[in-house]
């Protein structure tokens, strides 16, 4: 994703930001093969609120929880072959989620049974 300050410079090309969560119940959140599969739902409204804004015709960029799972294989370092689809680490960008969560009143734990997934939309008029 290169260094902090392009990451950072990317993100402040925009005028506004969507920071959202999504939801997930899991048997044992300590289970990270059963936590792990409920991030492509999250990916999937991720990708939805994004088009959505796309559709208002808005310049967009989307950060999300974790890093990437699209692929099997990573093709990194030679380059992304979803680029369209694939929606880098928050804290890859410099931009601590927990900070954020206390900042906006936002909980983090909500027990052993929920996962909580979460996103940042950059956006601008085009």
């Amino acid at each position: 994703v290169g260094t902090v300050e392009v990451c950072k410079e990317r993100c402040m090309n925009y005028d506004h930001v969507l920071f959202f969560s999504s939801i997930a119940e899991v048997d044992n959140i300590m289970d990270m093969d059963e936590t792990l599969k409920t991030k492509s739902e999250h990916e999937k409204i991720t990708r939805e609120i994004e088009q959505h804004l796309k559709d208002k015709t808005l310049l967009t960029f989307a950060l999300s929880s974790d890093s990437c799972q699209l692929c099997d294989k990573c093709t990194y370092p030679r380059g992304c072959r979803h680029l369209e689809l694939m929606h880098p680490c928050i804290e890859s960008h410099g931009i601590v989620v927990a900070n954020l969560i206390e900042k906006n009143m936002m909980d983090y734990y909500l027990g052993e049974h929920m996962v909580i997934w979460f996103s940042m939309i950059f956006y601008k008029e085009s």
